[in-house]
């Protein structure tokens, strides 16, 4: 899958992606079973509460804004994805786990700039791609929490799903879920969906247990035993 196809098609490109997906099961294979049951404890510990702190979220947000920016880098440049995506993931969820403020920024840029480029005459997508990034970039910040929440929605219905590929060559009942990425990907879409949607209130350092009490409101007298 080629940096430049991603960049003229990048939905063809990710359903492309989603077809290899068996591939990675069978590279996970080769796990015992009780680390696939510890992966998958893992996905669902980030589908109910992975939102919660910024920073973590950050990284793993950063790290898979960065690794598509680089395809996209690496497709603009004319060259062979080669270490860009890795250097792109890396850089930016260290940048991010510094200054969490980065990722919702990052993930509303990257569509922004792809918008604003298809969005122009193509001798100014240069521009039109700067413009898209800083308009969806502020727009991601305002809705950070969302960006969060769905990001955890995403990052563990994708554990949870390489779990399940790992195991599904020893469990039959797993089987076809290799044999049909479709299927796969509706019921990663359904987790996403509702990990994203249970986590929205306390995601980003939001509300509920991972975020905190609320301050009092101004003017109110404390409580005495």
């Amino acid at each position: 899958m080629s940096p430049s196809a991603f960049l003229s098609d990048p939905v063809a490109w990710l359903a492309r992606l989603l077809r290899e997906a068996p591939g990675l099961g069978a590279r996970l294979e080769v796990l015992p079973l009780w680390a696939l049951a510890a992966l998958l404890a893992l996905g669902a510990f980030v589908l109910a509460a992975g939102a919660r702190r910024r920073r973590p979220v950050a990284a793993v947000g950063g790290a898979g804004a960065g690794a598509v920016a680089g395809v996209g880098l690496a497709g603009l440049l004319g060259l062979s994805a080669g270490l860009l995506p890795a250097i792109g993931a890396v850089a930016l969820a260290g940048a991010a786990l510094v200054l969490p403020s980065l990722f919702p920024f990052a993930a509303g840029a990257l569509p922004g700039a792809f918008l604003g480029a298809a969005a122009v005459p193509e001798g100014a997508r240069w521009v039109g791609a700067l413009v898209g990034s800083f308009l969806f970039g502020g727009l991601g910040l305002l809705a950070a929490r969302i960006v969060a929440a769905a990001t955890a929605g995403a990052a563990g219905a994708g554990i949870v799903g390489a779990a399940l590929l790992g195991a599904a060559g020893r469990l039959p009942a797993l089987a076809p879920l290799a044999r049909w990425p479709a299927l796969l990907a509706g019921l990663l879409t359904v987790l996403a969906i509702a990990g994203a949607a249970f986590q929205a209130s306390s995601a980003w350092g939001g509300g509920g247990a991972g975020g905190g009490a609320a301050p009092p409101p101004a003017g109110a007298q404390p409580q005495h035993a």
